[in-house]
């Protein structure tokens, strides 16, 4: 990410940089996956947070927009618990429209 972001610094010194953090998956994919758990999403979520502070980018808190109360994708936002339906992406869409500079 920081290569990355060191990259498109170089070329555009005054683009709008934004992180999006990763977003969750249902319950029970979390529950049952060895490797695609919430608890990992989480954890990868703060690095990346503090990585965008750290490279004075912006980092956006998408996961509010599509998660249950409890941070988990709701079991009925996607067919496979990870992948959104088309309403919830919308959400996403809708979200990023209100949190980023166009």
């Amino acid at each position: 990410y920081v290569k990355i972001i060191d990259a498109i610094k170089a070329a555009n010194p005054n683009a709008q940089i934004y992180v999006q953090e990763i977003l969750p998956v249902s319950n029970s994919v979390s529950s049952t996956h060895d490797y695609i758990k919430n608890s990992k999403i989480d954890e990868y979520n703060q690095l990346l947070r503090q990585m965008a502070e750290e490279q004075q980018v912006y980092f956006i808190d998408t996961a509010t927009s599509v998660a249950a109360e409890d941070g988990s994708l709701p079991e009925e936002a996607a067919v496979d618990g990870i992948h959104m339906k088309n309403s919830y992406c919308q959400k996403w869409l809708d979200y990023l429209k209100t949190h980023t500079v166009s």
